[in-house]
């Protein structure tokens, strides 16, 4: 068992002298006041054992990370999924849309040439018909 300074603590830990004194506060770093300092009391293998604990705390909080990011993943897997299957019925729709277009165009295509046929012979009687005779069907 040592007794050490509190910043030869911190050399020892590898981390700062506040560190040091946040971990005394919390109980979790062993000290004594003397004439009005503070010092730290340190097992031969204590530095090693911190380590190993702030090693331990760390992979801890970085499994936590992976865990909430897997999970963020799959959740965000599911959306893609369900907004592609979203624009394969859009797709779906549009295709069926541009079908029924297309047999709308061809009937109005049809219809369109019935109404030529029925009214071109008609507007060439006109054209050949004396412009006298057409002005006195007008008038009856």
């Amino acid at each position: 068992m040592k007794k050490i300074s509190i910043k030869e603590a911190a050399q020892i830990l590898g981390i700062s002298e506040q560190a040091v004194r946040k971990r005394i506060s919390r109980g979790t770093l062993d000290s004594v006041k003397e004439n009005g300092h503070i010092y730290v009391i340190l097992e031969e293998d204590s530095a090693q054992k911190m380590a190993k604990d702030d090693y331990e705390q760390f992979f801890s909080l970085f499994l936590e990370e992976i865990e909430k990011k897997e999970t963020e993943i799959k959740e965000l897997k599911e959306i893609i999924k369900q907004k592609e299957e979203k624009i394969d019925l859009l797709q779906n729709e549009v295709k069926e849309a541009l079908k029924e277009n297309a047999k709308l165009s061809q009937g109005v295509h049809i219809e369109a040439r019935k109404l030529i046929e029925t009214f071109l012979p008609m507007l060439e009687d006109l054209r050949h018909e004396p412009v006298k005779k057409r002005n006195k069907k007008k008038k009856k």
